[in-house]
């Protein structure tokens, strides 16, 4: 899957592509204009190269400090989370209490 294919999939939601502080870019979705965000990225700190990659959502505040982060195994899930909120805040309220299911 190219990055393209993966924007494409996350096209309908609200998460743009940006350059962070180091150089790489990310999917980030802001919770409020000029507040906290999250940043979408793989389990290496880089864009995703696949759907099927493991994704970390790490939530960062305004001023860019860390202050949590979830892993999820690909891309399925935050995409169901993401159509079940309301709003981007739920969203990152559903990303903190997820917890993959037992396999």
């Amino acid at each position: 899957m190219t990055k393209q294919a993966f924007l494409q999939l996350f096209a309908s939601t609200a998460f743009i592509e940006e350059e962070t502080d180091d150089n790489n870019t990310a999917l980030i979705l802001e919770l409020e204009p000029d507040g906290d965000y999250l940043q979408m990225t793989d389990d290496l700190g880089f864009f995703p190269a696949s759907v099927e990659s493991p994704l970390i959502l790490a939530l960062y505040t305004a001023e860019g400090a860390f202050r949590w982060a979830k892993e999820f195994k690909d891309a399925q899930p935050v995409l169901e989370l993401y159509s079940q909120a309301s709003n981007a805040l739920d969203f990152a309220a559903r990303v903190q209490a997820y917890e993959p299911p037992v396999e």
